[in-house]
């Protein structure tokens, strides 16, 4: 978990610098920010790459995508890989503003 209760409003950013393996339909990478209820433990989807971009991501790329209610005071990443012999080189980051 990564405590963000400082900031109100971040930019998030996926970097997909390499892809190699082979992707059917639906399969590939999918990147989530899930922030933390402190009080259940329990985690909610604030961000799915999925859904921004309609898909899986099967290629390099570089997504923004502003969050802009920085409600959860914890942040994680997570992710789902999948396909014929998957990899991908990725990072993901956030510049964000109290």
């Amino acid at each position: 978990d990564v405590n963000v209760e400082k900031f109100m409003v971040g930019e998030l950013c996926i970097a997909v610098t390499q892809v190699s393996g082979t992707f059917a339909s639906g399969e590939g990478l999918r990147v989530i920010v899930e922030g933390k209820d402190e009080v259940s433990g329990k985690y909610k989807t604030i961000y799915d790459s999925y859904d921004k971009t309609g898909g899986m991501i099967t290629s390099p790329t570089t997504l923004w995508e502003p969050i802009t209610d920085l409600a959860f005071r914890l942040l994680r990443v997570r992710w789902e890989i999948s396909g014929t012999d998957p990899s991908f080189t990725f990072s993901v980051s956030m510049q964000a503003k109290a």
